[in-house]
């Protein structure tokens, strides 16, 4: 599995920097990422931390609380100084589990589309928190793709309004748990693939 993921990582690393991310497909990126993670799927919650891992990022949890962020991407520059590491995704602890997972999603998703896509000279990108900003851009539509890959997620929906289907709360509850992510990004989702359908 480790040893299919790193050789499925270097090929989309490649793929973005030969084509950049708008040629290639946001979500063709997310599924040839997902297509290796089958096994983990199963049980639905993406090994999101494995994927980072694959692309060689360490993520690390810290306050953030007088900063006002809930997560940092640092990439070069004084990173391997200060965290040993070349790439290093920092969520803020103050946050949930669920809501760790989405940051470190879309921070993966920045790497990814902004950074490899663009081969940017960077040392680090911030990503603070703008509603807003956030579900503009796409690696906040990368987080919600790889974390509720569109297929598992109408698949468990249609599931989960046949058990409660009058009550939108438990239904978003379930999906949110089902998915491990927070519940406001359960509710975007939905909102997408109903414009989608």
């Amino acid at each position: 599995m480790e040893k299919e993921l790193n050789r499925t990582t270097e090929f989309v690393v490649k793929r973005l920097e030969k084509e950049g991310y708008k040629k290639y497909g946001l979500q063709s990126i997310v599924n040839d990422i997902l297509k290796v993670c089958g096994i983990y799927n199963q049980r639905c919650a993406t090994p999101i931390i494995k994927i980072a891992q694959a692309f060689d990022i360490v993520t690390y949890r810290e306050s953030f609380k007088e900063k006002g962020l809930d997560g940092i991407l640092y990439v070069g520059g004084n990173t391997k100084k200060l965290y040993g590491e070349n790439k290093v995704i920092v969520v803020g602890n103050e946050q949930t589990i669920y809501y760790q997972r989405y940051v470190v999603a879309r921070q993966l998703g920045t790497y990814l589309l902004k950074f490899v896509s663009n081969k940017e000279d960077i040392n680090f990108f911030k990503d603070q928190f703008h509603t807003e900003e956030i579900f503009a851009s796409s690696a906040d539509k990368f987080a919600t793709s790889i974390l509720m890959p569109e297929k598992m997620f109408r698949h468990q929906l249609n599931v989960a309004n046949k058990l409660r289907y009058d009550d939108d709360f438990w239904v978003i509850t379930y999906m949110s748990m089902y998915f491990e992510v927070p519940n406001f990004l359960v509710e975007k989702r939905i909102k997408e693939l109903v414009k989608k359908s």
